[in-house]
């Protein structure tokens, strides 16, 4: 069995800051995504004696515009540390596709000096994707 897959995505979004104080920031934003998707899937395999897949490769590929929608904040310990975070979500039906996305993001970062700073963050991605073929 063999399958592929490739994704191309371009955002644009604005966001707007509720609340932005000197240690607190908390904001939504909503945005536009372009998505270009395409998967196949080749192979062959039998259940009981009975084919599943033929060796015939099936394609599906889809494209257009998905809204996004997202929360995001952040808090500052003091002028060194801080903490943020960001909640997004995507959602689009697109001709025989269907699908949402959901992106958690949590960082943390440490800034010793005025222009110098690191940081480290977790991106958590679960996406759900219904291909409906002719007739469902």
């Amino acid at each position: 069995m063999k399958t592929n897959a490739k994704t191309k995505i371009a955002r644009a979004a604005v966001g707007y800051s509720f609340i932005k104080r000197d240690q607190v920031e908390l904001g939504a934003g909503v945005g536009l995504h372009y998505l270009d998707w395409e998967a196949s899937l080749k192979g062959a395999a039998t259940i009981d004696g009975e084919p599943v897949f033929s060796p015939k490769p099936k394609k599906a590929s889809v494209d257009g515009w998905a809204p996004n929608l997202a929360l995001f904040g952040g808090y500052a310990f003091n002028s060194q540390w801080a903490l943020g975070g960001r909640v997004d979500w995507i959602s689009a039906e697109i001709g025989d596709i269907d699908g949402s996305l959901w992106r958690f993001g949590a960082s943390v970062i440490y800034q010793p000096f005025e222009h110098v700073g690191f940081g480290a963050g977790y991106d958590w991605v679960s996406g759900d994707i219904d291909y409906k073929e002719d007739g469902e």
